[in-house]
């Protein structure tokens, strides 16, 4: 959001996407949104099906991570550290 409002990359990321914005000649920024409107709002339809394509694929598995919480903190700790 910082990086297409006002062109400031706050993330990894959002430098990576902010090179790759330079490299086909956009300059985020406030202008960004007069400029070029139809990036920005396709970029934002694809964050929200992406929201919507993992909910979907979350909530099956919320049981699953729920039992995870079932396993002594001792042995879930050492799993958490090991990963």
């Amino acid at each position: 959001a910082s990086l297409l409002a006002l062109g400031l990359p706050v993330t990894g990321t959002a430098a990576i996407l902010l090179a790759a914005f330079k490299q086909y000649g956009l300059q985020p920024g406030p202008l960004l949104f007069d400029r070029s409107p139809e990036l920005v709002w396709g970029l934002l339809a694809s964050f929200f099906i992406a929201m919507v394509v993992l909910l979907i694929l979350n909530l099956p598995f919320a049981p699953l991570w729920a039992k995870l919480l079932l396993i002594p903190k001792p042995y879930l700790y050492a799993g958490i550290t090991m990963f």
